[in-house]
């Protein structure tokens, strides 16, 4: 009884045996699904080995890796440790403000430094400090810059000194261009609202109420024409009979000869024959920039009149009237005028009526008229 007793009691602790075991085994089991390599990371660690070849192999090549990083590791540690203390040695060596700074600082100037390998340079002008390359400095003192506090002083004077001469000549400059504005602008003289402050001397009575303004080119065939078959009879019925007064006003546009022969004209209104060489010129007119108005021919020309030689070639060849006849050719730009001859025939009202090109006496007689009545 007792025999059958144990003997259940035996096979009832049995299953009991085998769920714990079994449950031991899965949890195990379930550990290693989980993290397999959790029964070899402890041997890892302990420097063990697997008991097959290629866990011995594996765990060595990774021991051998975990070497070699230890080592790149220590080594670029080292590098980076050695190349710092380089660079706080570079800094504690170079550890020098700019030099503005040094003397916001309260340095004098003799007392600021450049780091090294730098020359200090003083801005001769506003005694700005620089520290620059050797090179730069030699650059920097060939413009106004110095390499000590004396010489910079030295030019700072130079430069004042030179300044205030530029000032002066300035001033003088000033003064003498408003001089020449105020005398120009008491000079002007206009009729209607053209300017012939440079034009040719009047050409009939100044007292007469209609005046002609002509703009004309020496070398020009029409102003030519006008001169030799109209202008004689305007001249006859108007200018002679002091009805009407007539200024020429330059306007060269047809080569240099052209230029060169309005100078020839002033010329000879330096011994009072300005109308006669204006007559001279269209009478000996020649094709354009053909030699006819040559330095030489304008020089015979003036001999053929009876002027002093000496005199009229010298004022030729001094080209003093080169201006005035530039200056004319622009008043006629700005009043419109494109070629020539162009005629303004201005009223006793300031009413001005404008004729281009060698228009037929009977046309100024018209405007003329009745201008005046």
């Amino acid at each position: 009884m007792n025999t059958k007793l144990k003997f259940l009691g035996l096979l009832a602790i049995i299953p009991v045996f085998t769920v714990a075991l079994t449950s031991n085994y899965m949890a195990s089991a379930l550990s290693s699904y989980e993290n397999p390599d959790n029964h070899l990371t402890a041997q890892y660690k302990q420097g063990l080995v697997c008991g097959n070849k290629l866990c011995s192999q594996v765990t060595k090549t990774k021991q051998a890796n975990m070497t070699m990083q230890e080592k790149m590791t220590n080594k670029e540690s080292s590098m980076m440790n050695g190349t710092m203390m380089k660079k706080e040695s570079s800094m504690m060596k170079q550890n020098i403000d700019p030099p503005r700074k040094q003397m916001k600082l309260g340095a004098m100037m003799h007392d600021i430094k450049c780091k090294e390998g730098l020359e200090l340079v003083f801005n001769a002008r506003s005694w700005s400090p620089a520290c620059v390359k050797p090179s730069t400095a030699q650059t920097l003192m060939q413009h106004g810059w110095a390499a000590s506090q004396e010489e910079t002083m030295k030019m700072m004077k130079d430069n004042t000194m030179h300044e205030k001469d530029s000032m002066m000549k300035d001033k003088s400059m000033m003064e003498k261009e408003g001089s020449m504005m105020k005398e120009k602008s008491m000079m002007t003289k206009t009729v209607g609202k053209i300017d012939i402050s440079m034009a040719s001397p009047v050409e009939g009575s100044l007292d007469t109420a209609v005046t002609i303004i002509e703009f004309g080119d020496y070398q020009c065939p029409k102003c030519d024409d006008w001169f030799k078959n109209q202008k004689p009879t305007v001249a006859s019925n108007f200018i002679d009979t002091n009805k009407v007064k007539l200024y020429f006003v330059d306007f060269p546009f047809l080569g240099s000869d052209s230029q060169l022969a309005s100078e020839a004209t002033y010329c000879a209104d330096e011994q009072g024959k300005y109308w006669k060489y204006h007559s001279a010129l269209y009478t000996n007119q020649g094709s354009i920039q053909s030699g006819w108005a040559s330095p030489a021919a304008l020089k015979q020309f003036a001999a053929d009149l009876g002027l002093d030689k000496a005199q009229f070639n010298d004022c030729l060849d001094s080209g003093k009237y080169s201006d005035r006849v530039s200056y004319n050719k622009q008043v006629g730009i700005s009043n419109g005028v494109e070629g020539t001859p162009t005629f303004f025939i201005v009223g006793p009202d300031g009413t001005t009526e404008k004729i281009v090109g060698p228009q037929p006496a009977s046309v100024f007689s018209e405007t003329i008229e009745k201008m005046l009545s």
